[in-house]
């Protein structure tokens, strides 16, 4: 009989039984595959876990704007994707005046808005529905803003400045607008009571612009993209430059009460991605001036959606460029000056209090 290994051996001896080892070891690799399986799913699960995270939907949040350069700020902080670096998706949405955004944000429509403070949006933020939390455009005297056009029949008729205001027919979008502000801020310069001017509110400015192209009104203030339009075509006359009559800050971006009680962190990253756009717009065409047709061909696409990029497009965007300080900050004292020129009018409740109105948290 040859040699055998004593494990061999033991297994000639009893070959008529059942041979376990091979099971036994089946049963082994089994066990240990189960094993490998499950230490690897854990990896795998752990290693993918965080790109879900990262994949989480972003917040959404939706933002009434116009369609002018003073929206800027906004337009170029969603082109460049500052938003997106905060966490965020922005929906804008367009309106045609300034008022009907404040009542979209009170209404739920909209959670932000960045347009032009009104008469009717101190009186609804004076019910503690909205607050400003950040500037937008100004009027500054050797900046571009709005302008003071007369129709080409009142042009010829002798309206060539602002002192000839008093018996004119202007439009306006709404009494209590920031077109009605403006009006009052020439007749405060011109010393002359703004009553005597007829005003023609027209609800939209499109309509302002289709009126006065017409002849159908005397004159109108527009906005220096409307003006540099009008005056290329010679379908008006520019007359007179707003910051002629005063320095004011028009615009804010304000949001719902609502909003900020539920949202306020993601409220404070849209800051910080509008004061990127803010910054980036300010240096394109007040500074440096590097970047200017690149970002003027951003802002062409949502204030000119109808036109294909072109150095046209640039030119009319750059011309219609309102000044925007690089922090978008807020000037209190300013805001505080309209609140008093449209409640000793009339225009708005003697409750408003515009330290009210404010929250200053987001300017720290």
């Amino acid at each position: 009989m040859p040699h055998l290994h004593p494990w061999r051996a033991g297994r000639a001896l009893t070959d008529r039984s059942p041979d376990t080892s091979f099971w036994s070891g089946w049963s082994w690799r089994l066990r240990t595959n189960a094993r490998l399986g499950a230490l690897a799913w854990v990896l795998a699960t752990a290693s993918v876990a965080p790109q879900h995270a990262a994949a989480a939907e972003p917040l959404l949040l939706r933002v009434g704007a116009l369609r002018l350069a003073s929206a800027g700020p906004l337009f170029v902080a969603q082109h460049e994707r500052y938003f997106e670096d905060e966490g965020l998706s922005v929906q804008i949405r367009y309106f045609d005046a300034a008022q009907p955004i404040a009542l979209a944000v009170t209404a739920g429509d909209v959670d932000l808005g960045v347009t032009a403070m009104t008469a009717g949006f101190f009186n609804i933020a004076g019910k503690g529905t909205l607050k400003v939390i950040a500037g937008q455009a100004a009027i500054v005297k050797g900046r571009p803003g709005d302008v003071l056009m007369a129709s080409n029949n009142a042009y010829e008729r002798g309206m060539r400045r602002a002192a000839d205001l008093p018996g004119r027919s202007i439009a306006i979008t709404q009494t209590g607008s920031s077109f009605h502000y403006e009006l009052g801020l020439f007749a405060d310069a011109e010393r002359f009571d703004i009553q005597r001017i007829t005003l023609r509110p027209l609800q939209s400015m499109s309509n302002m612009v289709a009126a006065l192209k017409t002849g159908q009104v005397d004159g109108a203030i527009v906005s220096p993209q409307a003006a540099a339009e009008l005056t290329a075509n010679h379908e008006a006359k520019a007359i007179a430059q707003v910051a002629d009559a005063g320095n004011y800050r028009f615009g804010a971006l304000f949001a719902s009460a609502r909003v900020l009680q539920e949202q306020r962190a993601s409220v404070a990253r849209f800051v910080k991605a509008y004061r990127r756009g803010a910054a980036l717009y300010n240096d394109a065409f007040f500074g440096s001036g590097a970047r200017r047709k690149e970002v003027a061909l951003m802002i062409g696409q949502h204030i000119l959606p109808s036109e294909p990029a072109s150095d046209r497009v640039a030119d009319l965007v750059g011309k219609g460029a309102y000044y925007v300080e690089a922090g978008a900050p807020l000037d209190p004292d300013d805001v505080q000056r309209q609140v008093n020129w449209y409640r000793a009018r009339g225009f708005i409740d003697d409750a408003v209090a515009a330290g009210q109105i404010m929250d200053l948290s987001f300017s720290r």
